[in-house]
C-alpha cells in the first residue's frame, strides 16, 4: 500500500484542525506558565514545578505542530488575534488566573484539566480525519498521550476526579435536588467564611468583592446540582 502523505481529499479539514489544535495548546501554554509564576500556598513548591514540567512540554509541542502545518504547505498561524479567533477563547480567560490578585490551587488545577480535555477532544478528532496519513495520526497519538498524562498528573494532585469547572448564578435545573426546611436552614446560618472554605474545597474561588450573599447563593446552587455533596453542611 502506497504511504499518502497529504490526503488531498479533506486537506483543508485537516489544515485547519491543525491550526485549532496550534492554537489551543498555545493558549494552554500560556496559562500553565501563568500558573506557574502566579500559584501561592503550601503546596507551592509541589505545584510551582509541576506546571513548568507542563508548560515546557507545551511549549515544544507547538514547535512540533507548527512544522506539521507546513508538511501541508500551508502557513502555521502565528499572532495572537489568530490563536484567539481559532479558538473561540476569550481574553478575559487569562485574567481569572488572578482576579483581585488572589489564586486558588484548586481553581487553577480545575482549569489546567478542563483545558487538556478539550485538547483531548481536538486531537482525537484530528486522528479520525486523517486515515491515511501516518504522520499526522502519530501526531495526533501523540498529543492525546501527552493530554491524558497530564490530566492524570493534575487530577492525582487533586486527589479527585475534575467536576465541570464552570457554574452559572442563576441556572435553570431540570431536576435540581430537593433540600429541606432544615437544608436551607443550615445554608443561611453558615458565615461567610464558613461558605468560602466549602467553595474553595471544591475548586470554587471567592474574591473579595463576592458579598456574602452571592456566596451563599452559589454554595446553593451547587448543593442542588450535586456538584458539592450535601453532606458537607453536616461537617461544619
Amino acid at each position: 500500500m502506497r504511504y499518502r502523505r497529504n490526503p488531498a481529499e479533506n486537506k483543508d479539514e485537516i489544515v485547519q484542525t491543525l491550526k485549532q489544535l496550534l492554537a489551543s495548546t498555545y493558549l494552554l501554554y500560556i496559562q500553565t506558565q501563568g500558573a506557574h509564576w502566579n500559584i501561592m500556598g503550601s503546596d507551592f513548591p509541589q505545584l510551582h514545578t509541576l506546571f513548568q514540567t507542563q508548560y515546557t512540554e507545551l511549549s515544544l509541542a507547538t514547535d512540533l505542530i507548527a512544522e506539521h502545518i507546513r508538511t501541508y504547505g500551508a502557513i502555521a498561524p502565528a499572532s495572537a488575534g489568530e490563536f484567539l479567533e481559532l479558538t473561540n477563547f476569550e481574553e478575559s480567560q487569562f485574567i481569572k488566573l488572578a482576579p483581585g490578585g488572589k489564586l486558588n490551587s484548586h481553581y487553577l488545577l480545575r482549569m489546567l484539566i478542563e483545558q487538556h480535555q478539550r485538547l483531548i477532544e481536538l486531537a482525537t478528532h484530528l486522528g479520525e480525519i486523517t486515515a491515511g496519513a501516518i504522520h499526522t495520526q502519530n501526531l495526533a497519538a501523540d498529543r492525546i498521550a501527552a493530554h491524558e498524562k497530564a490530566v492524570w498528573m493534575l487530577e492525582s494532585t487533586l486527589k479527585q476526579p475534575a467536576p465541570p469547572l464552570h457554574w452559572e448564578r442563576h441556572p435553570r435545573h431540570r431536576n435540581p435536588r430537593t433540600l429541606t426546611n432544615d437544608d436551607y436552614a443550615k445554608i443561611r446560618s453558615l458565615s461567610r467564611q464558613e461558605i468560602a472554605e466549602i467553595l474553595e474545597n471544591y475548586g470554587f474561588a471567592c474574591y473579595d468583592h463576592e458579598d456574602t450573599e452571592e456566596l451563599r447563593e452559589a454554595l446553593l446552587v451547587n448543593i442542588q446540582d450535586g456538584t458539592i455533596p450535601l453532606s458537607m453542611l453536616n461537617s461544619i
